[in-house]
């Protein structure tokens, strides 16, 4: 999330892994709350669409700068970020370096 410091505390609420499906919830002190949804759905024989969904909640000024910030262009982007990185790492096994 743009302009929101590293250091965040992650606890997974939901695990199922016969319905592909988890939730976790974000934590960054004195700035958000967050929930993280993922449903995966298979898609032909060797791949799946997930379903994300993001909700976050601001406890401050510097919280509300923050998520002002997560536009929708920047969600996008993120996506495809993610998207390269999940796949890098399934493949590969390996974690994907970007250059920033």
């Amino acid at each position: 999330t743009p302009g929101i410091p590293e250091v965040a505390l992650w606890l997974m609420t939901e695990y199922d892994r016969e319905a592909f499906r988890l939730e976790i919830l974000k934590v960054i002190p004195g700035v958000v709350v967050g929930r993280i949804s993922v449903a995966l759905a298979p898609e032909g024989d060797h791949a799946c669409t997930a379903n994300i969904t993001y909700a976050y909640t601001s406890v401050s000024d510097h919280g509300d700068r923050a998520l002002d910030e997560f536009t929708e262009d920047h969600f996008k982007s993120f996506m495809v970020t993610w998207e390269q990185e999940l796949n890098h790492f399934l493949s590969t096994g390996t974690k994907l370096e970007i250059a920033e």
